[in-house]
């Protein structure tokens, strides 16, 4: 790897940094598997809203309940980055999350819109 050739005479030091490296990339993965999972449950919610009078308080009711497992996974992701404890279990719980929304979410985004266009 990379850390060896930088650091051929201080062995010592490439082991500190391959070991705390994947401690620092979790915070990234993190926050772009957030930023994902808003923009998609945030689609959901509001087409589902869409035609509702008090939508606000509906949104909210609606996207708590999936907004709570993602954030209960990434919080275990980062604070077993901090612990210096394997990530593969929370990354993995993670992706899947991400890959069944990203089928899923402009399925059910498309129905609510149909839903609401053919009542409106």
């Amino acid at each position: 790897p990379w850390e060896d050739i930088l650091f051929y005479q201080h062995t010592r030091a490439a082991t500190f940094i391959r070991a705390t490296l994947h401690r620092y990339s979790a915070f990234p993965f993190v926050q772009r598997t957030l930023s994902f999972a808003d923009l998609i449950i945030g689609a959901v919610g509001a087409s589902l809203t869409l035609g509702a009078r008090r939508g606000s308080v509906l949104l909210a009711l609606l996207v708590l309940p999936l907004y709570i497992p993602v954030l209960i996974f990434m919080a275990g992701t980062v604070q077993a980055a901090e612990s210096g404890l394997a990530l593969e279990a929370h990354v993995s719980i993670l992706a899947a999350m991400l890959l069944v929304a990203l089928v899923l979410a402009p399925w059910a985004t498309a129905a609510a819109l149909r839903m609401v266009g053919e009542t409106g």
